[in-house]
């Protein structure tokens, strides 16, 4: 028994669980020719594990069979297609394509990255032509891996021992016995998330290690579970855990496929449905499923509809997600008004039980006759993870709660406990408001040294007026929460309270059996059946009647051909649902609901029937579409829905007619809801296809009370017409101009009465006449007019959004210039900081107690100049708060480089010719929505601060001489940065302006001089904190000698002189610095780096030291003499294995 490649897949787990986090990368495998057959849904359907070239596939309607044209969506080997493209077409296609080789998405780089040195100035490559490999760590024959090991100790006289460890693995290849292996192993736990800014996602946080041996294959680690084939399941997770799969061919019979999974689910499903807000792009708060505020959004899992439409993420798209804030914005392209209907699907971070899934499947496929099994259950741990164990008190209360999910609560108040780190204290104590007593109000104690009974208190944010307690400004280093006494009615006034809303655990489980029959190319029956679990509180017995539930879908196809021109296409389906079934996700269309006018709050039996008839003509180039839909709901409601359309393009002509009517009847309300749509357009080939075009869109949703006949309030109805000039999308130009009138009414009594109207006009275009021009825009303009506008609001309201690009390139590339203009309008988030201790060296913060009360306060947080004096991390909290914004960005870039052009040239060009530049400045502003203050103007920079809500301006100017010149060269440097930021306790505003001058010279192979020249003022200004402003004026020489004998070694020797002072009036703080230093480097052919140096700085410091411009001015040192010194080798033990020594020490003053 040849036992070496078992021994090899053993040392692979071992390293996998080693992984202290699991993180990964995206599946690698062979190239191979592949057919699968996947439905025809709007639903993302993987193909294969492994990289799919997008080049290779093509689509069938039959296995084998003729090719067929549908536009689709590949990502990470996922197909999707767009549910536009698909409605005459069948339920299933076949897809051929090919996998890509495991190690075609590994990095490939020429050189290996650890022989490349970073020297002080620029990187150093250090090439050994007569060195010899080391033996590496791990010796695998057959693998393709890369990779490292390393431990490191740090030390030094004001640290502790510090123990710094990594090891990261990548392999792809072959293990022996056919087996391939592709893996990515760390041991670092690396919570990164990638940008939600751009469509395909870079995920940084994914460990797996797979095995794949003919056609089976396991997944250990980080992966993604898609939906199955099938009708009713519907659920894309996260997982971390393990996966099988394995298919088998038996000759004349059929496929059999295999699949499971048993792993810890990453996060729970939440829909979100909200209006947009008039002129807000955002950014959107997501919640969580359990009324959770502020959530993680897992990447990648979200889906966004507007007006049922799916949108795209990325910067150049339709929006752009912050997953770790669970915040989403819409970019400009698409503008956010009140008449839009936005719903959200997303997973997020689930941080109160582990939850376990367990999900199994087979499918078996006959010639013509396919059938499938599909088990999945998803169930919570009863013990929390987090912040401790439940008591039996709250485990009590989940027991008497059943299925509400806001009736059990506990309390949030806590005693204080000794050694806790900084918390926010409150005393209980009694009190008496306009002769009402209230008893057990918490009072913010910031005194912890007091001798006083102190208690600690959670808050859960209960809504506008459901709490006692509310949130000010302070500046504590935490979130005060204050009691506010109840109205002279008893209702309350705040929005917090000091309870903890309890989260059940919960079990969801559905299985589904299914089968689809090809009775030939153009029929085809297909059916399932599907049994749900759903328990919501898996502590309480109570409510379990409602568990369990059953569903049934039934479809049938054909396509007839009436002679030799006219094609009848024909689909009826049936769904019947018990009315205690539970789907995992929604499978149904986002607007379901909304179409049918139904209320969710009530459940019972539903069915749901429809058919649909597609009549064509290819020579016509038109079609005729109806579908007739029933949906009953019990005894609650019955509707019946007809949708007609009728499309014909002929001779440049395009007619496009949509009639869509809902009747329905209900026990509370009877409606007729009418959609009429209409589109016509011209297209002119003597204009090079220049579009004219006209569309008609109208709602009439007459939705009255089945006992009085009077409108109810969700009664309402527009009409939308638009005209539109559009031209073909060609390399040069492109444009499109549209203008939009829209009227809105709501129902009254028993009719309609007229709520608004709008005009909204918009251009787009692109103009690029050749290479020295390029030319973008995007314009959106409306105008509302509201017909009773409240009590306080304008009765006339303006938007926009808008952008422009303007790319020049002139003079053969001497002068190149860029600009790009946004402009739109959003909300601004009130955010607190708060500063978490960690232990030293690991943090980025330091405490100085300015005021010296003995309590932290988070202004007297600053960024630690060493970093073992580094001991917290900064935390951001976010508000409920918000303010309206207009919202203006500018950049522009200059360079300026006549060399190219004048590279030969003497004289006077050849002189110009040593000149170059580059001018970058970037200008974003957020300002309030107040008279006087404009939206679009990024030129305001002297606003006051109750109209700047926050700004951030960077201008960098760099003029070099001789820049490419090896013997001697000048540089100036000009950089004003500046920015204001709102707090919860104000603003908080920046700069920085400096003049910066450089000199080098060469002095032949092994000497080289530079010198720095600079000076400028440092600004800080806070509200309402006049102890932390500062505007300090500084001035600094330094001289610096390098000497490298050698590639290997490097002495560095430099001197600083610099002197700063503090400019306000009043203070009387400066510094004075003297600064010697000598650096050491020693670089042995990659294998061995070692560095020392030291410095000795002599400071004359005049002022208080514990103050902030005092901390500004010394930069971590004390006034006399202060020494630093530091050493640090690293040594190459083998290619895989590196060890590394630091010291540091320090005295100062």
């Amino acid at each position: 028994m040849n036992w070496k490649p078992y021994l090899k897949i053993l040392i692979c787990t071992i390293f996998l669980a080693a992984a202290f986090q699991l993180h990964a990368q995206e599946d690698r495998a062979l190239s191979n020719l592949h057919w699968k057959q996947v439905s025809l849904s709007g639903n993302w359907q993987q193909l294969d594990s492994l990289p799919v070239f997008p080049g290779s596939i093509s689509l069938h309607e039959q296995f084998e069979g003729a090719e067929i044209k549908i536009p689709f969506e590949l990502q990470q080997g996922a197909i999707r297609f767009r549910e536009s493209e698909i409605t005459a077409q069948g339920d299933s296609i076949w897809v051929q394509f090919r996998s890509l080789p495991a190690i075609w998405e590994a990095p490939i780089s020429r050189i290996d990255s650890q022989d490349i040195t970073v020297g002080i100035e620029t990187p150093m490559l250090v090439y050994d032509p007569f060195g010899t490999p080391d033996d590496p760590l791990l010796d695998f024959q057959g693998l393709n891996y890369r990779g490292n090991f390393t431990r490191g100790l740090a030390f030094g006289n004001n640290q502790s021992l510090v123990l710094n460890s990594s090891f990261n693995l990548q392999m792809a290849g072959y293990i022996g016995d056919g087996i391939e292996v592709s893996a990515a192993i760390s041991d670092e736990n690396i919570p990164i998330q990638p940008e939600g800014t751009t469509q395909q996602l870079n995920e940084f946080d994914r460990v797996y290690i797979q095995l794949r041996k003919d056609s089976t294959s396991l997944i250990a680690g980080d992966y993604d579970l898609l939906r199955p084939e099938g009708y009713f399941m519907n659920h894309y997770k996260r997982l971390q855990g393990l996966s099988i799969q394995s298919t088998g061919l038996e000759p004349g019979t059929g496929t059999l496929s295999l699949r499971g999974n048993v792993a810890i689910s990453r996060g729970k499903f939440n829909r979100m449905q909200f209006a947009g807000q008039e002129g807000n792009q955002g950014p959107y708060r997501l919640n969580g499923r359990d009324g959770e505020t502020f959530i993680i959004v897992l990447a990648g899992t979200e889906k966004v509809f507007i007006d049922g439409q799916l949108m795209e993420r990325g910067l150049d798209r339709d929006y752009v997600i912050n997953y770790n804030s669970g915040e989403i914005t819409f970019m400009n392209r698409r503008l956010i008004t009140k008449d839009l209907r936005i719903i959200i699907e997303f997973e997020y971070s689930d941080q109160n039980y582990l939850r376990w899934l367990y999900a199994a499947g087979a499918d078996y496929q006959l010639e013509k006759t396919r059938f499938y099994l599909n088990a999945y259950s998803e169930q919570d741990s009863r013990s929390t993870v987090g912040d401790g164990a439940l008591s039996e008190a709250e485990k009590e209360a989940l027991r008497l709660a059943g299925d509400d999910p806001f009736s059990a609560v506990s309390s949030g108040i806590d005693s204080l406990l000794e050694n806790s780190a900084n918390p926010i204290t409150y005393q209980l104590r009694d009190t008496l408001v306009n002769g009402t007593p209230y008893a057990g109000i918490l009072i913010y104690q910031p005194d912890t040294t007091a001798d006083l009974q102190l208690y600690t208190a959670r808050f859960s944010d209960l809504g506008e007026g459901n709490g006692n307690y509310i949130r000010p400004a302070t500046n504590a280093n935490g979130v005060v929460f204050v009691w506010v006494a109840p109205d002279e009615a008893g209702n309350p006034q705040g929005r917090y309270e000091p309870v903890i809303r309890l989260v059940a655990p919960r079990q969801q489980q559905l299985f589904t059996a299914g089968f689809d029959h090809q009775f030939s190319k153009k029929s085809q029956f297909k059916g399932e059946v599907a049994l749900s679990r759903n328990d919501l509180n898996r502590f309480s017995e109570q409510d379990r009647g409602d568990n369990i539930g059953m569903a049934t879908y039934l479809g049938f196809e054909r396509r007839f051909q009436l002679g030799q021109k006219w094609k009848l296409n024909s689909k009826v389906e049936h769904e019947a649902i018990h009315q205690n079934f539970s789907p995992l996700n929604p499978y149904r269309s986002p607007e379901f609901n909304r179409d049918w006018n139904l209320d969710q709050a009530q459940s019972a039996p539903e069915h749901w029937a429809r058919a649909e008839f597609n009549l064509r003509r290819d020579s016509l180039n038109g079609q005729l579409n109806y579908r007739y839909n029933g949906f009953w709901k019990g005894q609650l409601y019955q509707g019946q829905r007809h949708i007609g359309n009728w499309k014909i393009q002929e001779r440049g002509w395009l007619l496009d007619m949509t009639g869509d009517l809902l009747q329905s009847t209900g026990q509370a309300e009877n409606s007729e809801y009418w959609r009429p749509q209409a589109q016509l357009e011209r297209s002119f080939k003597a204009l090079d296809d220049w579009k004219l075009g006209a569309v008609y869109q109208a709602e009439r949703n007459t939705r009255t009370d089945a006992e009085t006949d009077s409108l109810l309030a969700s009664a309402f109805a527009f009409s939308v017409y638009r005209a539109y000039l559009e031209s073909p999308e060609k390399e040069k130009f492109g444009s499109t101009l549209s203008i939009q009138y829209r009227t809105d009414e709501q129902g009254k009594g028993t009719g309609f009465q007229a709520f608004s109207r709008a005009i909204d006009s918009r251009i787009d275009g692109n103009w690029k006449p050749g290479k020295a021009l390029r030319l973008g825009w995007q314009l959106h303009y409306r105008r509302l007019y509201l017909t009773d506008p409240p009590e306080g609001q304008a009765g006339r309201g303006d938007t926009y959004t808008g952008r422009t690009e303007l790319g020049l390139n002139l003079l053969k590339d001497a002068l190149r210039y860029s600009a790009d203009y946004q402009l739109g309008s959003g909300q601004e988030q009130k955010v607190q900081f708060i500063y978490r201790a960690v232990n030293p060296g690991e943090g980025i913060y330091q405490h100085i107690d300015f005021n010296g009360d003995g309590i932290e306060q988070n202004d007297e947080f600053v960024i630690a100049p060493n970093q073992d004096q580094a001991t917290h991390i900064r935390v951001i909290v976010y508000t409920n708060e918000f303010i309206r914004t207009n919202n203006v960005q500018l950049f522009q870039s200059l360079v300026i480089n006549p060399r190219k052009p004048w590279f030969n040239e003497t004289g006077i060009k050849g002189f110009l010719g040593r000149f170059s530049s580059q001018t970058n400045w970037q200008n974003n502003q957020k300002v309030r929505q107040l008279p006087g203050v404009s939206g679009w103007n990024p030129f305001q920079l002297a606003l006051a601060d109750t109209a700047l809500v926050s700004s951030l301006s960077n201008l960098q100017q760099i003029v070099y001489f001789n820049q490419l010149d090896p013997v001697y060269g000048l540089q100036y440097n000009f950089t004003d940065n500046q920015n204001k930021t709102l707090l919860t306790t104000g603003f908080q505003g920046r700069r920085l302006v400096e003049h910066l001058f450089q000199l080098r010279l060469n002095l032949g192979k092994s000497n080289a001089l530079q010198l720095r020249y600079a000076q400028g003022i440092k600004v800080n200004q806070q509200a309402g904190e006049v102890m932390q402003d500062y505007e300090i004026a500084f001035r600094r020489i330094a001289p610096e000698w390098s000497f490298l004998p050698s590639n290997d070694f490097r002495t560095i020797l430099s001197y600083r002189y610099e002197q700063g002072a503090d400019q306000l009036s009043g203070s009387d703080a400066s510094a004075l610095f003297h600064e010697g230093k000598l650096e050491v480097r020693y670089n042995q052919a990659s294998t061995t780096f070692i560095s020392g140096s030291f410095a000795f700085t002599r400071v004359n410091f005049t002022g208080v030291q514990d103050s902030a411009v005092g901390f500004a001015l010394l930069e971590g040192l004390q006034n006399g003499n202060n020494f630093q010194w530091e050493v640090s080798i690293d040594r190459q033990l083998a290619r895989n294995l590196r060890l590394s020594l630091s010291y540091e020490g320090r005295k100062t003053g």
